[in-house]
């Protein structure tokens, strides 16, 4: 379709024609009562009616409130989410021949879409299907589904796309899907970036977004300004900061209150000084590029607005924009910008002049509402289940968190028994990085008692990590026993506190119904069994944050009997799900545990270089997404370098470590356990506030007594050698008279002529600063001493990067090392290896924490 050209007369700048006042602000009124004609600002009603320093200051907190109120509720995020979920299962059914992935772009995916704003669907599709034909077939699919009604195939477009809407009981919801549209997820991912580096410009872009939908003239197939023209706009203003604010007013808009200086600012850029006759916006060189070097300088786009696209240089992205609808933008910004400039600190409902919402806005959100109450739109029982102890299955962060707000976190598990092998081979990963406050990571042991070594139990629960439970034996769907026994086994030989030992993993992740209700019915916190095996760019992805069995099970609902539906309501009792990695086949090619154990892409043996590949792709995928965490499961025997018989290649071990230290660079990532990964959900806060999140913290206990209390240069000879003929092992509270056993997880303590009875620990002191020996805690919880080594996050969160090995990805291998004695006395690590594990007493932080306790 030919551009409209512009009129020969050119527009005198000084003369831009303006927007007619907005009409003054009422209070929301019920929804029966409101008057088609009107326009309201019911979040004014949030904000206190007092006296401001400016107009600005003012602005600024109307800015958040109107953003506040313009998000998408809870109501209308499971709408949302069920529809597309909905609609992404009947498309997927069409396409079962095709190897297809579901991709969602557009602002759904970037967080900023506003209610009624389209949902931009992408069919991930190989080359060879047909475009035009499929989407044909489609739309038959489509109109067979009472949801669906106004199906339209638009097919002469640059991008062929169908379009439809569902029904007003099934949200009225607009659609557009297309195939190997994938431009729109390049364009997401940029965005995404912008956001996480630029705190103003998400409202930045709700304003400006909400005050061209009201006025329709966002909408580039009716000759107005796409949604990404309006985010590259907003985008190159704070990259250009052209009136010269403080760099604190940009990078801290929340501590300065700058919001209303960066809108004003904006308005006053874009409406008057702006040389649109000869210059356009290239936000890739961040500056002002003269139009006659990309030929744009012709009658098509004279004194028009021209920006080029930052992820296709050379590409006009306002190109449909006609030059009279440009004016019309013009002189709305113009105009506010005037009346903005002449309001005092006492002006109330500022904001109105570009933003407000009529009644069709109002009462469809009362529809929604009302859907979702009513149970014709499932609500994963919004309305009632609240942080800290409850949490809908959702992809969304918790807490209502943007994105951009919530750090990445990168989960570490090893499974199995504990032993000098294991721990070094977790330490290769774990011991020499920082998370970005300065603490070595801390990672979650599932630990079984065959082989294990109880005194290395004890030192790794005192260094600060996590010690759950994976039943005694290592045996699938375990009865309560298996569960419990390995409870009781690790309280008596490890001192582990019954409270601290909150989370559960089934051995071959083989669990039933019934695993889950012993659980709960033991007073766990958590299981973490269950996979999350569909990607996160997949709109029916099954990556859900950590959530509560309120509502029952959401994953594995096809693997395991009488879950999910509903089922096994057990409330407060928490699912951390287990994230696949994904290779190139997508859902066709998951993998959880160790994956670079796997054969990736279809190949004939495990490659490093491919799992480098598709490790880093998922992550990129989670980062840029919604930030579900994304985990490292292992079984370190498979990577240990001194356990006799194992051959594992030096490449893999770089590999790993290589994927680490690439992840470390991004903003915001954390490497954690479970037990911190819980604490956050339950208490979410953004980025900024992480330095005041104690589960995060480094707060080493400081014992100088020579006891046996898990550190290991106090307890140098006072362990005792356990030594059985099976598995010989080493502990600070008395050798039992015979092993551990299902029947008898805590057998008598076998105490030798001469030698006293050992001490088990009490629950109301902390292994640290228990005395097995002479059965005393040499502390109280007053005086017991902490020093905190962690350190300062950075301004508002700023630069929060962690540190890596240092080391490289070049391929080889290496044969084992030289047999090591089976679970040796001590030393078992240097003094520096337990240094630098040295970081926090998880036990002594649990009751701030809000754990649930056992008993």
């Amino acid at each position: 379709m030919p551009r409209r050209r512009a009129p020969k007369k050119k527009a005198n700048p000084s003369r831009l024609p303006v927007a007619p006042p907005a009409p003054k602000a009422a209070k929301e009124p019920p929804p029966n009562t409101l008057k088609e004609d009107k326009r309201y600002t019911p979040w004014l009603e949030s904000l206190e009616d007092r006296e401001y320093s400016s107009a600005e200051d003012r602005l600024h907190d109307e800015i958040l409130a109107c953003v506040s109120y313009l998000s998408e509720t809870p109501e209308e995020k499971a709408l949302v989410a069920h529809v597309r979920k909905t609609v992404s299962a009947t498309l997927r059914r069409s396409l079962t021949r095709w190897r297809c992935e579901i991709l969602v772009f557009g602002s759904t995916d970037t967080g900023l879409r506003l209610p009624g704003s389209d949902i931009d669907l992408a069919i991930k599709a190989p080359d060879s299907l047909h475009k035009k034909n499929t989407l044909r077939d489609l739309s038959w699919t489509l109109r067979e589904n009472e949801w669906c009604r106004s199906v339209n195939m638009i097919l002469g477009a640059r991008v062929p796309i169908i379009s439809f809407l569902t029904t007003d009981d099934f949200g009225s919801l607009k659609f557009d899907v297309g195939i190997n549209n994938l431009e729109g997820s390049i364009t997401g991912q940029f965005v995404k970036q912008q956001l996480q580096k630029m705190p103003a410009l998400r409202p930045l872009v709700f304003v400006i977004k909400s005050a061209l939908a009201q006025r329709d003239l966002n909408d580039a197939s009716k000759s107005g300004i796409s949604s990404f023209a309006v985010i590259c706009m907003c985008v190159f203003y704070l990259q250009l900061n052209p009136h010269r604010l403080p760099e604190e007013h940009l990078s801290k808009p929340m501590d300065n209150r700058s919001l209303g200086a960066i809108l004003c600012g904006f308005l006053k850029y874009y409406s008057r000084e702006v040389p649109y006759k000869k210059m356009y916006i290239s936000v890739y060189d961040c500056c002002l590029v003269p139009k006659d070097t990309m030929a744009w300088i012709n009658d098509d786009w004279v004194d028009s607005l021209v920006v080029e696209c930052p992820c296709t240089p050379g590409r006009n992205i306002t190109g449909a924009l006609t030059f009279r609808m440009f004016e019309r933008i013009r002189g709305i910004f113009a105009h506010v910008q005037q009346v903005i400039g002449e309001a005092t600190g006492s002006s109330r409902n500022i904001l109105q002049l570009l933003v407000s919402v009529d009644a069709k806005f109002i009462q469809y959100r009362e529809h929604v509402r009302r859907l979702v109450e009513s149970g014709q739109i499932p609500s994963n029982g919004i309305s009632k289940c609240q942080l800290p102890n409850c949490n809908c299955a959702s992809t969304s962060p918790p807490g209502g968190l943007s994105p951009s707000d919530v750090p990445m976190f990168v989960v570490f598990t090893a499974d199995d028994a504990i032993q000098s092998y294991t721990l070094d081979s977790v330490n290769q990963f774990l011991a020499h990085r920082k998370n970005p406050n300065g603490c070595t990571p801390k990672m979650t042991y599932f630990t079984s008692l065959n082989f294990t070594n109880y005194t290395l139990v004890t030192d790794w629960y005192v260094a600060g990590n996590e010690i759950a439970d994976h039943t005694m034996t290592h045996v699938g769907s375990p009865p309560a026993e298996e569960i419990n026994g390995n409870l009781i086994a690790l309280n008596a030989l490890a001192g582990i506190p019954m409270s601290s030992i909150q989370g559960f993993r089934a051995p071959f992740l083989n669990y039933s119904r019934e695993t889950l209700e012993i659980l709960y019915q033991s007073k766990f916190t958590y299981d973490s069994s269950a996979a999350a095996s569909i990607p996160v760019t997949d709109p029916g992805t099954d990556a859900y944050w950590p959530y509560t069995l309120d509502n029952g099970m959401a994953n594995n609902c096809l693997d395991v009997a009488n879950t999910c539906k509903g089922e096994p309501k057990l409330p407060g009792f928490w699912e951390i799900p287990m994230y696949a990695f994904f290779d190139d086949n997508g859902v066709n090619g998951p993998h959880l545990m160790d994956p670079w154990l796997d054969i990736a892409n279809g190949g004939t043996k495990p490659n490093d270089t491919a799992t480098f590949e598709y490790m880093k792709a998922t992550f990129t995928a989670h980062y840029n997404g919604n930030r579900q965490p994304i985990g490292l499961y292992t079984h370190p025997i498979h990577l240990s370098t001194t356990y006799p018989g194992v051959d594992v290649s030096n490449s893999t071990i770089n590999m790993i470590n290589a994927f680490l230290d690439w992840a470390q660079t991004q903003q915001n990532v954390w490497i954690v356990s479970n037990e911190q990964l819980l604490d956050w959900v339950r208490h979410p806060v953004p980025v900024s506030q992480l330095d005041q999140v104690a589960s995060l913290k480094c707060s080493t206990p400081q014992v100088n007594d020579k006891i046996c209390n898990g550190m290991p240069q106090n307890e140098q000879g006072l362990l005792s050698h356990c030594a059985f003929s099976d598995f010989p092992f080493y502990t600070c509270y008395g050798c039992p008279e015979v092993q551990p056993s299902v029947d008898n997880p805590n057998p008598p303590q076998q105490v030798a002529d001469g030698q006293s009875a050992r001490f088990r620990l009490p629950a109301n002191c902390s292994t640290p600063f228990w005395d097995p020996v002479k059965g005393q805690c040499i502390c109280t919880s007053d005086t017991c001493a902490f020093v905190d080594n962690s350190r300062p996050i950075g301004p508002n969160g700023a630069n929060l990067t962690g540190g890596g090995t240092g080391g490289s990805f070049n391929g080889g291998s290496s044969t084992s090392s030289p047999y090591v004695p089976f679970n040796g006395d001590l030393p078992r690590f240097s003094p520096g290896v337990w240094n630098a594990f040295a970081v926090g007493l998880a036990g002594a932080v649990l009751g701030a924490l809000g754990v649930i306790h056992r008993f």
